[in-house]
């Protein structure tokens, strides 16, 4: 099981959907699979370029620091993502995020 998968596992372990996943500074080009429950994810500094399917119920996402440039898909009760300035193509974010920081 690599580092990503065991965050994941306690995270699921832990039990609270309102701590945040931490999966940020391994080096990931892909997410691993995400529990359907989680509200907060952090993916910043990593070599992500795309997200692929997010969980619905996600609130707060962090992807600043990697080398992706679209955020098209995210589920839509997303309220507040946090990227890097400059890396997005298109700044088009979904209408219900209420809170943009850019890093």
């Amino acid at each position: 099981m690599d580092i990503a998968q065991k965050r994941v596992a306690a995270w699921v372990e832990r039990g609270d959907a309102n701590a945040p996943l931490n999966l940020s500074r391994l080096r990931l080009d892909v997410l691993p699979e995400l529990p359907a429950e989680i509200q907060k994810l952090d993916v910043s500094h990593n070599d992500l370029v795309a997200l692929g399917a997010l969980p619905r119920d996600l609130r707060i996402l962090d992807v600043s620091h990697n080398p992706i440039r679209n955020l098209a898909g995210l589920p839509p009760g997303i309220q507040y993502i946090v990227y890097s300035a400059g890396q997005l193509e298109h700044e088009t974010l979904p209408a219900g995020a209420r809170s943009v920081e850019i890093v």
